[in-house]
């Protein structure tokens, strides 16, 4: 095989498998080094094996020291999964739906009291999509009155950030507004997410499994990219199972796991893979 025809095909397997994952490759990629120079990678004969080919020049990230550990919807788990956290004094960032919160609202003031981060994830989780405008709005509405009553105002007011149910942040005929409402009438910040550990979306949306959560996140924490640390779990099995070895993990590591106050830049954007298709919006909430 000729430069030229190595290059074509150097180039074909990094789109074929950032297709399938947009991790970076491990270090077995730096050392299959070929005679073709020294700054080109050997194929592996599995290209399975490897997520993302690489030029040896190209200096690969610093391991990431911070991470942000965010819970969403609230439906089961929940003094289980809070306990893993208050016992390694961990803090979470907690998404949870109005309704849940209504359903127990002594559960979360003790996780506002170890100081665990309480945002909004809507009164009734709501598909946005497919919701007309002043649904939502009203909806919003529904949060703040409840909310406020049973955590009390005070505690109200300290939640500034915001995530979308599903991560449906609307259609063209309402997104615009939608994104008003919650960054200008309640002044929160949108958090989305950078590590999906809860449901796979390369072909339909499913749960991970317990060891496939294992290995995705020790792999992105050695491989990825310094500021993409946010990481999505919810209260649910395997998360419940995951949570205390993804903790483990990270303080043999070093890791710091932070509250979202102590990120500066909050907004961040969605990876596409973890934008999940209308048409999967049932199936992702049957698996909840």
């Amino acid at each position: 095989m000729n430069r030229r025809d190595f290059n074509k095909l150097l180039i074909f397997t990094i789109f074929y498998n950032y297709s399938k994952s947009n991790l970076l490759a491990n270090k077995q990629i730096e050392n299959q080094l070929t005679n073709y120079g020294e700054n080109l990678l050997t194929l592996p004969d599995n290209l399975s094996d490897t997520a993302l080919y690489i030029n040896k020049d190209i200096e690969k990230p610093n391991k990431i020291q911070k991470y942000y550990l965010t819970l969403d919807d609230g439906y089961f788990y929940q003094e289980e999964m809070i306990n893993i956290a208050n016992e390694k004094n961990i803090k979470l960032n907690l998404f949870i739906i109005g309704k849940i919160i209504e359903q127990d609202p002594k559960l979360w003031l003790s996780a506002i009291e170890h100081g665990h981060l309480l945002g909004s994830h809507t009164y009734s989780h709501l598909i946005f999509s497919k919701n007309s405008y002043q649904k939502i709005k009203t909806d919003f509405e529904i949060y703040k009155q409840k909310i406020s009553n049973v955590i009390g105002l005070e505690n109200f007011q300290k939640i500034k950030y915001f995530r979308f149910p599903y991560g449906d942040e609307g259609s063209k005929r309402n997104k615009q507004d939608i994104n008003k409402l919650i960054t200008e009438t309640y002044g929160w910040n949108i958090v989305r997410w950078d590590l999906d550990l809860s449901f796979n979306h390369q072909v339909k949306v499913r749960s991970f499994s317990h060891n496939e959560q294992i290995a995705t996140y020790k792999h992105y924490c050695n491989n990825t990219k310094i500021d993409k640390n946010v990481i999505l779990l919810h209260f649910k099995q395997p998360d419940n199972l995951c949570l205390k070895s993804f903790i483990d993990f990270g303080l043999e590591q070093n890791f710091e796991f932070m509250r979202l106050d102590d990120k500066k830049d909050i907004n961040l954007l969605f990876e596409k893979e973890n934008i999940i298709n209308n048409d999967d919006f049932e199936s992702h909430k049957f698996i909840l």
